[in-house]
């Protein structure tokens, strides 16, 4: 009877750590911090960073109305799939108010700055996201990148919505 207890107890436990292997193989590695990005004008930017493996960043810059809570969901659901993503709060770095053309009130060179950033991280792909009045920051700040970057490609994309 010990001994077939002992048995029982050896395929429960082999199941279970079965189970918890398959639901975790594929899945890579997040972790999701508090950095803080040096910009013009003696300012820091706080940016949520959810940290992956892989060699793309998505940085990520709010609309004119603030970080809204259900950008963090959304983000660790990309840094799940390997790709790192920066949330980055311009609005307080700047005391802005959250509202109708507060993004306006932001340096373009800010975005080039949290290029530079990622890239000195090890990043080699960045792709710009915003949403808004605020995508013109972003456009902005990626040509005025890539002019004073001549030959790099680091930028690899942009998502608008």
């Amino acid at each position: 009877m010990i001994f077939q207890n002992a048995i029982d107890f050896t395929r429960s436990f082999s199941r279970a750590m079965l189970f918890w292997a398959m639901l975790f193989a594929g899945f890579p590695v997040f972790a999701q911090e508090e950095i803080s990005v040096p910009v013009g004008n003696n300012e820091v930017v706080p940016v949520q960073r959810f940290a992956a493996v892989g060699d793309t960043v998505v940085i990520w810059t709010p609309s004119d109305f603030g970080v809204q809570p259900p950008q963090t969901p959304v983000a660790a659901a990309i840094a799940k799939q390997g790709i790192e993503v920066w949330i980055a709060d311009l609005h307080t770095a700047y005391f802005a108010a959250p509202g109708r053309y507060s993004s306006e009130g932001f340096p373009a060179s800010d975005i080039g700055l949290l290029i530079d950033a990622a890239l000195a991280r090890g990043k080699k792909n960045v792709v710009l996201a915003s949403s808004g009045r605020a995508a013109r920051l972003i456009l902005r700040g990626a040509r005025q990148w890539q002019l004073d970057h001549p030959g790099k490609s680091s930028i690899r994309g942009l998502i608008l919505f």
